[in-house]
């Protein structure tokens, strides 16, 4: 079973999705700054690791499949599988599925990791908000909340 990694990478002010494999997929994704937790990460590569990928530029997803994981700075997300939609020129959503799908992310400088898992996890890059669904749960400077279904809304800090 052979590994797929793609990388988003700084150009020219726009971060470029490149999936090196037998196929190679080009297109443009502008990550939102304002989506990211540090100001470091947002700076940081994108890195996604798969087992397989497959991209519908018509439709701007990418879905990958198999053991992934996407790390930039102190993100992390696992999945089973995740779709990357976007408008063409910017990330709007990243979908994980799992069994489950896990999320962690450092808020804040000298703050502990955010952690969340779930089912089905809904990133929305330019609002800034998270998604969490079945068997939900948010941990966060020792807190932790339990659910079906957990919004947290990184823009107002609140879930």
């Amino acid at each position: 079973m052979s590994l797929n990694k793609s990388s988003f990478f700084q150009s020219t002010g726009q971060r470029l999705c490149a999936a090196p494999s037998r196929m190679l997929f080009l297109f443009a994704c502008v990550v939102s700054a304002a989506a990211q937790a540090l100001p470091s990460d947002w700076e940081q590569e994108v890195l996604i690791e798969s087992n397989a990928s497959d991209m519908d530029r018509r439709n701007g997803t990418v879905v990958y499949q198999g053991n992934v994981t996407l790390t930039q700075g102190t993100l992390l997300i696992t999945a089973d599988k995740l779709y990357i939609l976007s408008d063409g020129n910017q990330i709007e959503k990243i979908v994980a599925e799992g069994g489950p799908a896990t999320y962690e992310q450092q808020m804040e400088v000298g703050k502990p990791l955010t952690k969340a898992h779930g089912n089905r996890i809904d990133y929305y890059a330019g609002e800034r908000r998270i998604t969490l669904r079945g068997d939900a749960q948010l941990s966060q400077q020792g807190n932790q909340m339990n659910g079906d279904l957990i919004t947290y809304d990184r823009l107002d800090d609140h879930t």
